[in-house]
């Protein structure tokens, strides 16, 4: 994708990315060094990264949330001033029951199924996003497609592979400090097996309700947050290397936006992960 504006001109192709929750303390950049999300990096490096928000209603099955509204207040939908200025409208979602409402405004709604499993899931919507991006191109000179993701509404199982990544954290706590030009050694088969079974055993006490979490707790939940961001990362990588595949040099507005943040603290309520 292009990200260099040409004169007096817009492009003709927007996506809307939205996620019910994202922890931005996390995202590299808004200055996290744990997390590694390389692609969500790379689109805030070639856009504009917003630090500030504001929205008086946060219920995306409320018609008058701010995504779809397009302002603070108002009766008119933002898909239905861009059906009046020639935009085709699309909205892709994994949460047809929350986005019932607000859909009313586009001009297509695609409802996406996708089995409860308890893991991250964004890979199967933006495969249905990528063959719908192509059937819109094909069809419409001018096209918006919202992909509604409910994404992190309960922090889910991460792929091992992603948390693979992030085990290190949960061990090296009192080891002791490494230079900057010593190599980090990888954790042994006894290191791995004691993390993993530090992560299920805050899992057993994060699906309880009465269990009052500790620091350990608190620990696996920010390991548990940034292995599923980084299995983000990689669909919304492949999407990107699609669009880039499909529209070289062209522009796209391309929009990333939570609904809301992710309390990692003593404020995140226990049961995320039932």
């Amino acid at each position: 994708m292009n990200s260099t504006p040409r004169e007096n001109s817009a492009p003709r192709r927007a996506i809307v990315l939205s996620f019910a929750r994202l922890p931005l303390r996390l995202l590299g950049c808004y200055g996290s060094s744990l997390s590694q999300t390389p692609h969500l990096d790379r689109l805030a490096a070639r856009g504009a990264v917003f630090h500030q928000y504001f929205a008086d209603e946060l219920d995306d099955s409320s018609p008058t949330l701010a995504w779809w509204t397009g302002g603070s207040t108002g009766d008119d939908s933002l898909a239905g001033r861009l059906r009046a200025a020639g935009v085709f409208t699309t909205l892709l979602s994994d949460d047809v029951e929350s986005a019932a409402i607000p859909a009313a405004g586009f001009e297509q709604l695609i409802p996406v199924e996708l089995a409860s499993s308890g893991e991250v899931s964004l890979g199967p919507l933006l495969e249905v996003a990528r063959t719908t991006i192509e059937r819109l191109d094909a069809d419409s000179s001018r096209w918006l497609l919202w992909i509604h993701s409910r994404e992190l509404a309960e922090l889910p199982l991460p792929p091992l592979e992603f948390l693979e990544l992030y085990l290190d954290e949960l061990i090296r706590d009192d080891a002791p400090p490494v230079s900057d030009e010593e190599p980090i050694p990888d954790l042994s088969q006894s290191q791995r097996e004691e993390a993993l079974a530090r992560v299920a055993a805050s899992i057993e006490r994060l699906s309880s309700e009465t269990t009052e979490l500790d620091a350990d707790d608190w620990q696996v939940l920010g390991v548990l947050a940034a292995a599923c961001l980084s299995a983000l990362d990689r669909a919304v990588g492949e999407l990107l290397r699609e669009l880039d595949r499909c529209f070289p040099g062209e522009e796209i507005l391309f929009v990333l936006t939570a609904r809301q943040g992710m309390s990692l603290g003593e404020e995140f309520a226990a049961g995320r992960l039932d």
